[in-house]
């Protein structure tokens, strides 16, 4: 069967710029006091040079808990562009599995989901700030699999609901944000917004993630903690991100 492509798109205004609005959306606390109704835990493993890091999330069960909790294990690369309305940020996301990265198993409860290359975020302002705010488009691309089995019909049912929430809660909380608002704030961001300067937008979206994609994969190769799994990560992201044309 094919897989379903999923794209969402949301108009925001807030009075975050660039790099605050990236490290807020990114950092964990925060998004897990917005978006509760897709996730319900989340953290960073591991951060990187180069815009890389290591999350695992759970989702919130769907449907009534006809779909129950699902657990993802991403690699994932930020980098930061430049537009007319000033800087926006582009964040790709791939799944590795515990056969690929030994230190992290499956999880014994939920059923572990997989998000294929071509996934990710895009934000860019729409032009300069106005009355000390900025007008933001968000772009979400998804193709994951929600492992296990889920009908058809359900599962589209509950990725249109997911997609639909995630972008009415993220439009409504950095709308109504105040800066004098503390948040929890997280080393995680910094580590990946000093490289990413000066990239230049393309107009295939989907080619940009899997450009980031492929960046991701050459780090994978000389970051893993044993020679086996730095061959295997690489091989595979290799394969996953350009194709395996021998």
């Amino acid at each position: 069967a094919k897989r379903r492509l999923w794209k969402s798109r949301v108009l925001l205004r807030t009075c975050l710029q660039g790099t605050e609005f990236q490290k807020m959306l990114f950092d964990w606390p925060t998004r897990l006091s917005w978006d509760s109704r897709t996730l319900k835990a989340g953290s960073t493993l591991q951060t990187f040079d180069d815009g890389i890091d290591l999350v695992q999330y759970f989702t919130s069960p769907q449907a009534g808990g006809a779909v129950s909790s699902r657990e993802f294990l991403d690699l994932r690369g930020h980098r930061e562009q430049l537009h007319e309305g000033g800087e926006g940020f582009l964040v790709t996301f791939v799944s590795v599995s515990s056969a690929q990265l030994s230190t992290v198993p499956a999880p014994q409860r939920e059923v572990r989901g997989r998000v294929h290359p071509g996934s990710g975020m895009r934000g860019r302002p729409l032009g300069p700030r106005e009355g000390g705010t900025t007008l933001w488009e968000v772009i979400l691309v998804d193709d994951r699999e929600l492992g296990g089995w889920v009908p058809t019909g359900l599962l589209a049912s509950v990725m249109s609901i997911a997609h639909f929430a995630f972008c009415k809660s993220m439009r409504e909380y950095f709308s109504n944000y105040k800066p004098d608002v503390a948040y929890a704030d997280s080393d995680v961001a910094d580590s990946f917004l000093a490289s990413r300067r000066g990239s230049k937008p393309r107009a295939n979206l989907e080619a940009q993630f899997n450009d980031s994609a492929k960046a991701a994969a050459s780090w994978a190769g000389g970051k893993r903690s044993t020679a086996q799994e730095k061959l295997s990560l690489y091989k595979w992201y290799k394969q996953a991100t350009v194709g395996d044309h021998t």
